[in-house]
């Protein structure tokens, strides 16, 4: 039998360990071009596929409003240049994304209300590798 644990998922920007998610999903990785290849169907019937060269990708961090990595990353939004991203789970099967060029793309709507929200932000990644170990 195999167990999800989500404690053994971390995220870390710039050597800053994130802390402080939401209740539910709380990390998504997305590429921006998920297709190793693209197929084109000649006038014949043949078949050719192109190697796509887009490795970019976007993080999705889902935090609760009172996590302090907000402030972390209104600082890393501050920035000129871009810092690196790291996301592993050590569990059953583990995984690892990582990209060494990411920058806060889009900042959370700030909402205030009787019981504690969610702020959610997007990272993008330059280039970002996935391994399964």
């Amino acid at each position: 039998m195999k167990t999800y644990n989500p404690k053994k998922s971390n995220l870390i920007l710039a050597g800053f360990l994130v802390t402080g998610y939401a209740e539910g999903s709380f990390i998504k990785i997305k590429w921006n071009n998920p297709e190793a290849y693209k197929r084109h169907i000649g006038g014949q019937g043949e078949v050719t596929r192109t190697a796509r060269v887009d490795l970019s990708g976007t993080i999705e961090i889902s935090l609760m409003q009172t996590s302090p990595a907000h402030t972390f990353l209104h600082n890393l939004r501050k920035l000129e240049g871009t810092f690196p991203v790291l996301h592993s789970y050590k569990g059953d099967n583990n995984f690892a994304a990582a990209g060494p060029a990411a920058w806060v793309e889009k900042m959370p709507d700030e909402e205030y209300a009787t019981e504690v929200s969610k702020r959610d932000w997007v990272l993008a990644v330059e280039d970002m590798s996935m391994i399964t170990i």
